[in-house]
């Protein structure tokens, strides 16, 4: 049994791939090497889907937490920012992520746009990636 310490509340925790593209490009496109967030205890709704979403990052990999408020992109958090980077390539995986019933884990997520990036980076250079 799960207690619900919210009552009442309306603010949903589910993952947002679209949220987490915009997240990870906010974080390397920062002149920063660390992203600072806030926790404070009546954070807004849009602050809990922004800690909530960091922490999902750490989960995976893509983030590493430097101390409670701050966070840092890993190698492979560039990796995945960079292939999400790409519109077409963007596209292409929601796609396929649609095609494969509307849900798939970050991993799979990651694996899907690497993949669409070295198929680009083949063809633009004849390589076998």
């Amino acid at each position: 049994m799960v207690l619900n310490l919210f009552v009442g509340r309306r603010d949903s925790m589910h993952r947002d791939d679209s949220y987490l593209r915009d997240l990870l490009m906010e974080i390397e496109d920062s002149p920063d090497i660390v992203f600072i967030t806030r926790r404070p205890l009546s954070a807004s709704a849009e602050l809990k889907k922004q800690n909530h979403h960091l922490e999902l990052l750490c989960d995976c990999g893509f983030l590493a937490r430097v101390n409670d408020n701050a966070y840092r992109l890993t190698s492979a958090g560039h990796d995945f920012t960079q292939a999400l980077r790409n519109e077409t390539i963007w596209s292409k995986t929601r796609s396929k992520v649609a095609e494969a019933g509307g849900y798939v884990t970050l991993e799979i997520l990651s694996t899907i746009a690497i993949g669409y990036l070295k198929q680009e980076i083949s063809k633009a250079t004849g390589l076998t990636l």
